[in-house]
């Protein structure tokens, strides 16, 4: 078995770093040293203007753009675009003044920023893009390849869209919301865990569904990430995940996760 396309280090390379900040400003900062000039990634995002980044285009000329503005010390926004000019989301997310850790999951084709608070709520936050991995399909047979999401809407309120089942995306030819996640159930809708009966944690692709020309299809993985175990399972422990017969990758619990009826979380690739 090879490694695939959306967890494959040469597909779709990535990067992971964590760091305390009290100020976005600093966020911004690191966002160019890991997307723009770190040498470590060799297929590196374009910076123009400052804190607008634009990832490297797919075999089909398709990109993704976040473009970030700091919006107080700590709140930070996130407007998501693509190739064909459509504004996938405009999202925020916030930390606590007196301080906060900044995790930066990035790559290629991805972009997750998770933001963990000391002390009061909110705990966390998150921005996220991404360009899905559309192998070994054709890449015209899903127009509009680009999703995202965060905590927070446009105004700095929690609207019920930032949980793991939600991601922007175009359906059809309009720019929404709605749950795209595949989740863990059977056919007769009962919940799975995400795990064996031995108690080891059970790790799927994360396949998600759009609207194309008025049907419902399973279009595409995000990169360097997969579902996991969620509850009881906490914020940050890291595990292995074998990604072919003789390859380890290790994963990290990030704060989305399902708490019923599915108890399943959304896992980053770490290493």
């Amino acid at each position: 078995m090879t490694v695939p396309n959306f967890l494959s280090s040469s597909f779709a390379p990535f990067r992971y770093y964590t760091e305390r900040v009290t100020d976005m400003t600093s966020v911004l900062t690191t966002l160019t040293a890991e997307l723009v000039t770190n040498p470590a990634l060799a297929d590196k995002w374009t910076e123009a203007p400052a804190g607008t980044f634009q990832c490297p285009s797919d075999a089909s000329g398709r990109w993704m753009k976040c473009a970030f503005t700091r919006i107080s010390a700590n709140v930070m926004q996130m407007i998501l675009t693509d190739n064909s000019g459509n504004t996938i989301c405009t999202r925020r997310a916030s930390g606590t003044t007196a301080g906060f850790y900044a995790t930066y999951y990035t790559g290629k084709f991805h972009c997750f920023l998770e933001f963990m608070s000391e002390s009061t709520s909110p705990a966390y936050n998150f921005l996220s893009a991404w360009l899905m991995d559309i192998t070994p399909d054709p890449l015209a047979s899903c127009p509009y390849p680009v999703v995202g999401n965060g905590t927070l809407n446009s105004g700095g309120n929690a609207d019920g869209y930032g949980v793991i089942q939600y991601l922007f995306a175009v359906d059809g030819a309009v720019p929404a919301a709605t749950q795209r996640m595949k989740g863990s159930a059977t056919i007769g809708n009962t919940s799975v865990n995400m795990s064996m009966p031995s108690g080891r944690g059970f790790y799927d692709e994360c396949l998600i569904s759009q609207n194309v020309g008025g049907t419902i299809y399973w279009t595409g993985r995000l990169c360097q990430a997969l579902l996991g175990p969620g509850l009881p399972t906490a914020v940050g422990v890291e595990t292995q995940v074998p990604v072919d017969d003789g390859t380890m990758a290790t994963f990290k619990a990030t704060l989305l996760n399902e708490t019923t009826p599915y108890r399943w979380r959304l896992w980053m690739r770490k290493a």
